[in-house]
């Protein structure tokens, strides 16, 4: 009966080593296929302290110094919004390439951050894990990504506080369709605000910024030279036509020295009087006489 159930486990352990074998097997296939990351490889990024408060100097001597230095929050790292994705088409200085025109697409898939501490400025180690893909217009080259780093106050009128710019080139060649790119700034640098607990309003922000979109120069067109314009020759002047002379007008009669013309006859005499003679006198009534009687 024991070697029954001995001769069961030992059929048992087989089938469980054969499945393991199996998906272990098939793990580091397609870890091997298109170029993806294999899932043991470890990150630069495993190192940074996940604590959420910054370190501070102590001095020598001073066991308890950190016991009454204040704590100070690291702030958060954030992916900026609309700085995510990097897309690079076949044709540069056009803005965001079309689907078929794509070349590489890039995007932030991992953070961290680690804060210290001293003299009144804190300093953040910041890094940033991506990946560079191939797009249907995508091959071999060299890749120049554009990161960018900024640690901005939050409120109603944010203020920019550090902002650094780094390009990392990364390298695809023709065995694989995707790479993994790291970059890590030790040393971002600012102030810390007269009030410790404005702090928390601080944000770290990450994001791939290619500058604005250059438009294409189109070439000048070459302008082409203006044909002379010939020179019309002035119209001759017409020449003025000659009138016949006139005979010479006969002389006018002399004239009296009075330049009015004499009257034609002498007028009849008239009366004294320039009003015409009164008419004969009428009825002292005016009305008609009345009828006689009967």
């Amino acid at each position: 009966m024991r070697g029954e159930m001995d001769g069961q486990l030992g059929r048992t352990g087989l089938r469980l080593a054969t499945r393991l074998a199996l998906l272990l097997a098939a793990t580091l296939g397609l870890a091997g296929c298109g170029g993806s990351a294999n899932i043991f490889k470890s990150s630069p990024l495993d190192v940074f302290s996940s604590s959420s408060k910054a370190t501070t100097d102590q001095p020598a001597g001073a066991a308890s110094a950190s016991a009454s230095a204040p704590d100070v929050e690291c702030p958060d790292v954030s992916v900026r919004t609309g700085a995510a994705t990097l897309m690079i088409g076949s044709k540069p200085g056009e803005g965001e390439p079309s689907a078929l025109d794509l070349r590489y697409q890039g995007s932030i898939v991992r953070t961290a951050r680690e804060c210290h501490v001293s003299a009144g400025v804190m300093t953040i180690k910041v890094g940033v894990e991506g990946r560079i893909v191939t797009g249907p217009a995508g091959g071999p080259g060299q890749v120049d990504v554009p990161l960018r780093l900024a640690v901005v106050r939050e409120g109603i009128n944010p203020q920019t506080v550090a902002s650094k710019l780094a390009h990392i080139p990364v390298t695809v060649t023709a065995d694989v369709d995707r790479v993994t790119f790291t970059h890590i700034d030790p040393d971002v640098s600012f102030p810390l605000p007269a009030r410790l607990a404005d702090i928390d309003s601080y944000v770290v922000y990450v994001g791939f910024d290619p500058g604005p979109a250059q438009p294409e120069k189109k070439p000048v067109p070459v302008k082409k030279k203006a044909k002379p314009i010939a020179k019309k020759k002035p119209a001759p002047a017409p020449v003025a036509k000659l009138k016949p002379k006139s005979a010479p007008a006969s002389a006018a009669p002399p004239q009296a020295d009075n330049a009015w013309p004499a009257p034609t006859s002498a007028a009849p005499p008239q009366p004294d009087s320039a009003w015409p003679a009164a008419p004969p006198p009428a009825n002292d009534n005016v009305w008609p006489a009345a009828p006689p009687p009967k």
